[in-house]
C-alpha cells in the first residue's frame, strides 16, 4: 500500500457523553479486498479511506459488496501502552463483522448501526495488525438496512458496506467509569446518574458554565445531583451543563441539559407537545442523512455544523432522523444548537408489501397490528 500524507478524516473525539483524555484515532488509509469467502491474497490488497464506507466516493473504493461475499480490512499500526487496559472502539460497521488483532480473535458484532468495543489488553503489542472481516446482505438478510437496497431506485439508495464511522483506541485504569446514563428530573430539580465501572469511589463535579454548582462523592453506582435553581434547556436557549467524574485514576467528562418532554393542554384546552411544561410548536424536517460524497457518512464535522445551523437559521426546531442513525457527535451538536431529534429505528428484515405496510394504512384504508411480524418481513 502506498503511504500518503493527509489529515485523518473525522479526527474528533466520538463519544461526547463519556469523554476521556485517552484517544487514538485509527481513521485514515487502510487496506481492503473482497473475496467469495476464501482467505485474502497478499497481492490483492487495495487502499480504502476509513471511515468512509465501501461504495462511497470518499472511500476511494467504489465497489459494491454482494450477499455471500466477504469484505476484508487490514490496518497496521504502532501503539505504546501507558495504562492498565486498552479498549478498541468501533462507532459503526455495516452489517456483521469479526475482529482479529495480531492473529487473535477479539470478538464479533451484528448490526450496522450501533457502536461496540472490545478489551484488547491481552492482544495488543507495539507493532499491530488489525483485521476486520465484514459481510453485508443489505435488504436480502435479517438485519436493519435503512434506505439501502441492492436493487435501488426511487426512494431506495445505493448500498454501502463495512466500516462507516470512526475506529479508535482508548486506555483506562483499574478504577474507571465504563458507562454512564444521565437522567434530568425537571420536576424535582435534580439529575440522576447511573454509572458502571470498576472505581472504588467517584467525585462528582457539575459546572454551569465556569461556575461549580455541585460537588459530591459516592462509592455507589448511582448518584443524585440536586440543582435547586437550574438553567433549563430549550430550542431557543440550548444551555448545557458540564459534569466531571473523578475516580482517582482518571477524570471523565460528560454533559446534560435540564429539560422535560410531555404533553399537556394549552389555554384553549387543546393538547400540545410541551417542553418544560410550555407548549412548543414543532416545526421540523425529515432528515435522511445521506450525502453524495460519503453516502451514509458525513465528509467532516464542518459539514454537519453547517447543515444543522442552516436548519436552525431557517426556523426549524426538530429533525426526524429517518431510517438511520448518525455518529454520536451529531446528536451532541443538536443538543448544542437547540435542535430536537425524533429518532427512527432503521428498518430491516425480509421482503414485505409496501402497499400493506405503508400506503394503504397511511390512506386509512386498512389497519394492521404491529405484532403481525410476517407482514413486516420478520420471523419473530
Amino acid at each position: 500500500m502506498t503511504e500518503k500524507t493527509m489529515a485523518v478524516p473525522l479526527p474528533e473525539y466520538p463519544r461526547m457523553q463519556l469523554q476521556r483524555d485517552s484517544f487514538i484515532n485509527l481513521n485514515g488509509y487502510w487496506e481492503y479486498q473482497i473475496t467469495d469467502g476464501r482467505a485474502p491474497e497478499e497481492r490483492d490488497w487495495k487502499e480504502i479511506l476509513v471511515p468512509f464506507p465501501l461504495g462511497s466516493e470518499l472511500s476511494g473504493a467504489p465497489e459494491e459488496l454482494r450477499p455471500k461475499q466477504v469484505l476484508w480490512y487490514r490496518k497496521r499500526f504502532t501503539f505504546d501502552q501507558t495504562r492498565k487496559h486498552v479498549l478498541l472502539n468501533f462507532e459503526a460497521v455495516d452489517q456483521c463483522c469479526t475482529v482479529y488483532l495480531n492473529d487473535r480473535k477479539v470478538g464479533e458484532h451484528a448490526g450496522g448501526y450501533t457502536p461496540f468495543a472490545y478489551d484488547v489488553t491481552k492482544y495488543i503489542k507495539y507493532n499491530n495488525e488489525l483485521i476486520v472481516i465484514c459481510t453485508d446482505d443489505s435488504d436480502r438478510g435479517i438485519y436493519a438496512y435503512g434506505k439501502q437496497k441492492l436493487e435501488h431506485s426511487g426512494m431506495w439508495y445505493t448500498p454501502t458496506a463495512g466500516i462507516w464511522q470512526t475506529v479508535w483506541i482508548e486506555e483506562i485504569g483499574d478504577k474507571a467509569v465504563t458507562d454512564l446514563k444521565i437522567t434530568p428530573d425537571y420536576d424535582h430539580s435534580c439529575v440522576y446518574l447511573d454509572m458502571a465501572g470498576t472505581y472504588e469511589q467517584a467525585i462528582i463535579n457539575v459546572f454551569e458554565g465556569k461556575k461549580l454548582v455541585h460537588r459530591g462523592i459516592t462509592v455507589e453506582r448511582s448518584y443524585t445531583v440536586p440543582l435547586e435553581h437550574f438553567h433549563p434547556w430549550s430550542p431557543d436557549d440550548p444551555f448545557l451543563y458540564d459534569i466531571y467524574i473523578e475516580t482517582g485514576e482518571e477524570t471523565v467528562k460528560s454533559y446534560f441539559g435540564m429539560r422535560k418532554f410531555s404533553s399537556g393542554t394549552d389555554r384553549y384546552s387543546i393538547r400540545r407537545f410541551m417542553i418544560n411544561d410550555q407548549p412548543v410548536f414543532l416545526t421540523g424536517l425529515l432528515d435522511q442523512g445521506y450525502n453524495s460524497l460519503g453516502m451514509v457518512t458525513f465528509p467532516d464535522e464542518e459539514m454537519m455544523v453547517r447543515e444543522l445551523r442552516s436548519i436552525k437559521d431557517m426556523g426549524f426546531n426538530l429533525l426526524r432522523k429517518h431510517a438511520k442513525t448518525e455518529c454520536r457527535r451529531w446528536y451532541w451538536l443538536c443538543d448544542q444548537l437547540g435542535i430536537l431529534v425524533m429518532q427512527d429505528i432503521p428498518n430491516g428484515g425480509g421482503p414485505y408489501s409496501q402497499w400493506k405496510t405503508g400506503v394503504l394504512p397511511t390512506l386509512g384504508m386498512i389497519r394492521t397490528k404491529d405484532d403481525n411480524y410476517a407482514e413486516a418481513g420478520r420471523e419473530t
